[in-house]
Formats: structure tokens, C-alpha cells, sequence
């Protein structure tokens, strides 16, 4: 868990944070490679197709802005929209879809911790790689309301007026 769960959060975090890019990771999309002693070796990211680019991370950060045709902001979207996006990105689609089945599994196969333990070693492995790599400040400001956690409702209209139709679903487990 030490190997894995760090690379994965941390290539999360400075890609949306110092670049501006918030890919919609899940398993189909985000690979782990492994050696021949099956030690991690990298994360591997494919299937683009689902890439958000946050204009004001962007701008923040002195970067080049993109059209709103393949990008969004906090003025395009509405702030609510906004910042659930990141939320969802990371909660519900990282944490949930990649994270969260690492630690069933870890806690199943190794047995030495609950799932709870788990959750939380991942909660404070997140906030040590976010201190360590100086993002204290831009994680911070990335997640608003802090205690939400953002999901797509249950229904088939997941996109609604050209923005994502999202609704609050509880609370963060992961940060």
C-alpha cells in the first residue's frame, strides 16, 4: 500500500493542481506497472477522453488557457458545478473506483487491517503527500463545500445544459 496508494494520489494531485488537469480516473483507465518482483514502477494513465481542464487552475498557475470547447471554469460552469467537479473526480471516481477497492482488497488479502484502518492510512497519506509537495494552500481552495462529497444523481440525465448534473452524496472518506 505504501508503493501504490502514494503514486496514484500524488499524480492525481499535480496534474489537477499545478496543471490544471483532472482526468476521470477509475480502473479501466488507470494502470498500475509493476515488475517482475511485482513492485509498483508507475501509474500509467490512458483514455483521455474524459479530461477536464480547469481553466482557472490554469490561469492560476501562469499557464496558457484553453477554448471552452475543451475546458472549464468556475465563470462557465457556476461555482456549485464547479467545485463539485472536483469533487467528483476525485471522490467519487478516484476514491471510489480505484482507491477504495485497493483497501477492500488489501484489508481482505492481508488481513492485518479493517477497511476503516485502511481508509484512513489513505486519508493521511493524502494529506502528508499534499504538505510534502507544498500544495497545502491549492488543496485547499480545490474542494468547496469540504464536507461534501459530489456524484452523478441516479438517473440517465448525467449532463444537463452542456455541465455535469451533479448532487451532494455524503461525505469525503478520502480527504
Amino acid at each position: 500500500m505504501d508503493e501504490v496508494i502514494p503514486r496514484i494520489i500524488q499524480n492525481y494531485f499535480r496534474l489537477a493542481l499545478n496543471h490544471g488537469l483532472s482526468i476521470e480516473q477509475q480502473a479501466q483507465n488507470t494502470l498500475l506497472e509493476i515488475d517482475k518482483d511485482f513492485s509498483p514502477r508507475r501509474v500509467v494513465l490512458r483514455d483521455f477522453a474524459d479530461c477536464f481542464i480547469d481553466n482557472d487552475i490554469r490561469q492560476q498557475n501562469g499557464l496558457g488557457l484553453l477554448p471552452e470547447t475543451v475546458s472549464f471554469s468556475r465563470a462557465a460552469y457556476g461555482q456549485d458545478t464547479y467545485f463539485g467537479l472536483h469533487s467528483f473526480l476525485y471522490d467519487f471516481k478516484l476514491c471510489n473506483y480505484v482507491l477504495e477497492p485497493i483497501a477492500k482488497a488489501l484489508a481482505t488479502e492481508i488481513g492485518q487491517h479493517t477497511e476503516k484502518q485502511l481508509i484512513e492510512e489513505i486519508r493521511r497519506i493524502t494529506l502528508t503527500l499534499i504538505k510534502e509537495d507544498n500544495l497545502n494552500e491549492k488543496f485547499s481552495a480545490y474542494f468547496s463545500p469540504k464536507d461534501a462529497m459530489f456524484a452523478y444523481p441516479n438517473t440517465m440525465d448525467i449532463w444537463e445544459g452542456g455541465k455535469p448534473n451533479l448532487i451532494i452524496s455524503g461525505k469525503p472518506r478520502y480527504r
